[in-house]
């Protein structure tokens, strides 16, 4: 078996001397096999491309952003580009190629350094914990499943829970929200226990959260795929339909968008 490696690939050449930002709609960008038509373009993903060849690598191809020189990217372009990355590079992770691992990894940790090197130690100065995304329901299915779920497991059906419902109550576009659940999907997550057929049972881990964060419940949910808000008030009906969708998309009846 040749040996595989992950190709992403984001060119530019910053001109500071340029007004304006070099936004993410500026970009051309490719996803998938399409970047492996690159090869002989005389681009840099060109080159990348004929060393692999070379070296005899089986390339895995994610995500190719270009643009022509301009003004410095702006931070949303980024954003969009790691996006794109993670969703492409899902089925590899599924698989637990070792390379797509370690950029995903590496690229976590970076986030989380940056998160309390530059925003706050998350678990000092807010009771909006980004790390506690999901958790609410997670801990309470480990607690019911006497941990038959493992963490990641558990974790992965309390995003599903809190994106559906936060596209219920009006938060979050369907379209973001079917990215989600798709992501979690291709990474290999199933998104629904039988332990949610009783949803008030699950609900009872609202209390139980609150009280793990001291005070004031709080509970992360996505606007976008990358944006959040806090909210301290949960519509229990919304939270059990939300559970309900997730039922039937299980069983291959429903989708949130698409």
């Amino acid at each position: 078996m040749k040996p595989r490696v992950l190709f992403a690939g984001l060119f530019h050449e910053t001109h500071t001397f340029v007004d304006g930002a070099t936004a993410w709609s500026d970009f051309e960008v490719t996803y998938g096999d399409a970047i492996l038509q690159k090869l002989g373009d005389a681009s840099p993903t060109d080159g990348f491309l004929t060393a692999a060849a070379e070296l005899g690598f089986e390339v895995i191809p994610t995500i190719d952003a270009r643009v022509s020189p301009g003004g410095i990217v702006e931070d949303e372009a980024f954003d969009a580009f790691w996006r794109g990355f993670v969703e492409r590079a899902a089925p590899a992770l599924a698989a637990r190629d070792s390379e797509a691992t370690s950029r995903l990894v590496r690229r976590s940790a970076e986030l989380h350094l940056r998160h309390i090197t530059e925003g706050g130690d998350p678990f000092e100065l807010t009771t909006a914990r980004p790390l506690d995304f999901g958790h609410w329901a997670a801990h309470r299915l480990e607690e019911l499943t006497h941990f038959d779920l493992r963490h990641g497991e558990a974790v992965a059906i309390g995003l599903a829970i809190d994106t559906v419902y936060a596209g219920r109550i009006g938060r979050l576009a369907a379209g973001d929200g079917e990215r989600i659940l798709a992501c979690l999907e291709a990474l290999g997550f199933d998104l629904y226990h039988e332990a949610m057929e009783d949803p008030e049972c699950i609900l009872a881990g609202l209390d139980e959260f609150r009280e793990h964060l001291g005070g004031r419940l709080t509970i992360m949910l996505p606007t976008g795929i990358g944006t959040t808000c806090d909210v301290h008030e949960i519509d229990a009906e919304a939270m059990m339909a939300a559970m309900a969708t997730l039922a039937r998309r299980h069983a291959g009846q429903e989708r949130l968008a698409g």
